[in-house]
């Protein structure tokens, strides 16, 4: 290590003596893509397009890690946070009454439901078939498929409470299914039936606690032992869990408001604009969730069909239509990675092309579907900086970190 690294370095030991996270003051400067967003999905009749946050608590293990200063010595423990336990809760309707045409979304099929939008799109490009007969006759004949179990009290429906959808927690019958909703809506004629419902949600007085007793942030897993580090040198507690699917490439970390190192820690990653996944569980616990949730969606979806004519433009608008398509093409549209494409583009941007961080961001946040929603976008801009300062600070490298690719 030079002279210079070495008086860096004891500076930065210094200052956490005084109470600055300085470590982690630098690790984020190093880092620019050290921001993790929680992005929506775009609309689909997946049901693994609804986040199963009920099921975080006990996805990748109930127990989080928990890392604390011990007279000088930072070690790390196995423990559990009552309300994170308590975050999901369930409840059961034996007889809840519904008509096919209701159901919204599937769970299985031999199709990729991720790339339909709607069963109507499912039923026109997977079931050309089955749907010929747009008559009784044929609605008849798909409802008696004997994979279709959701009329004998096999399958069973599915609801979240931030989500506005109504799935069939089906083992089959896919194609058959979705070509009898489509005759019944094309033919105005009701199916009903009855089967269990099981409605999922958030437990908010839980969410509460859990917000009074944590601030929680969510931090790319690529650069998370960057963070320990820069958390051991400022002695600041925290824990930390991996976020749900698919977005377990995050971190999130749960830092003490009881730990005034930890508010000192909390308070610097707020002003670097870290998604604050405390204040997403609020909001998807609250009764306007799944309407919000609905708008996002739609806004990702628009900003999807637009990406193809982006070719034709010029600037920022070609760098980010470039990257899109080369994302998109490498897989499901609705399992690109919108943040793998955004560093991407700024890696380009700032490296090669000197843009403007401005002008970067306000194209970025108009037409990446990542950046449909105001949380997003303020994690995004900061994003934008950090990339534009650390290429200012590093002019001739070539890579700011691994996920600069989109694929």
């Amino acid at each position: 290590m030079s002279f210079r690294k070495q008086a860096a370095r004891f500076i930065e030991l210094v200052k956490a003596d005084f109470g600055v996270p300085a470590t982690l003051e630098r690790v984020i400067r190093e880092i620019p893509d050290m921001r993790f967003r929680v992005d929506e999905q775009p609309p689909s009749i997946a049901r693994e397009s609804v986040v199963s946050w009920h099921e975080w608590p006990w996805r990748n293990d109930s127990e989080l890690q928990h890392w604390t200063s011990n007279d000088g010595i930072y070690e790390s423990y196995d423990a559990s946070i009552d309300s994170l336990k308590e975050l999901g809760q369930h409840e059961t309707v034996p007889d809840f009454e519904f008509d096919i045409r209701d159901i919204t979304g599937l769970t299985n099929s031999k199709s990729e439901l991720l790339n339909y939008r709607s069963i109507e799109e499912m039923a026109k490009a997977a079931s050309p078939n089955f749907i010929k007969d747009l008559n009784h006759a044929g609605l008849d004949k798909n409802l008696r498929w004997p994979e279709i179990r959701i009329f004998g009290g096999h399958d069973h429906l599915v609801k979240y409470a931030w989500d506005e959808g109504l799935y069939v927690a089906n083992s089959g019958g896919s194609h058959h299914l979705v070509a009898a909703h489509y005759i019944a809506k094309t033919i105005g004629l009701a199916v009903p039936g009855k089967n269990t419902l099981r409605r999922y949600s958030l437990n908010a007085e839980a969410v509460t606690d859990l917000n009074n007793r944590y601030d929680i942030f969510a931090i790319q897993y690529a650069a998370f032992s960057e963070f320990v580090y820069a958390m051991r040198d400022f002695k600041a507690g925290f824990s930390w869990k991996r976020l749900p699917r698919p977005h377990d490439e995050g971190m999130a970390v749960f830092l003490p408001r009881e730990d005034a190192r930890s508010v000192k820690v909390a308070a610097l990653l707020h002003a670097e604009q870290f998604t604050n996944i405390g204040q997403l569980l609020s909001e998807l616990a609250s009764p306007t969730a799944a309407l919000q949730r609905h708008q996002v969606k739609d806004e990702m979806q628009k900003r999807i069909d637009a990406i193809p004519s982006l070719k034709n433009k010029a600037g920022i608008d070609y760098l980010f239509g470039k990257y899109a398509n080369a994302g998109m093409r490498s897989g499901i549209v609705a399992k690109t990675d919108w943040q793998a494409v955004e560093h991407a583009v700024l890696h380009e941007a700032f490296s090669e092309h000197h843009l403007d961080p401005n002008a970067v961001y306000e194209a970025l946040s108009k037409l990446s579907p990542g950046a449909a929603s105001e949380t997003a976008r303020n994690t995004l801009r900061a994003t934008v900086y950090s990339f534009s300062a650390f290429y200012e600070r590093n002019p001739v490298s070539q890579s700011a970190y691994d996920s600069v690719s989109p694929n």
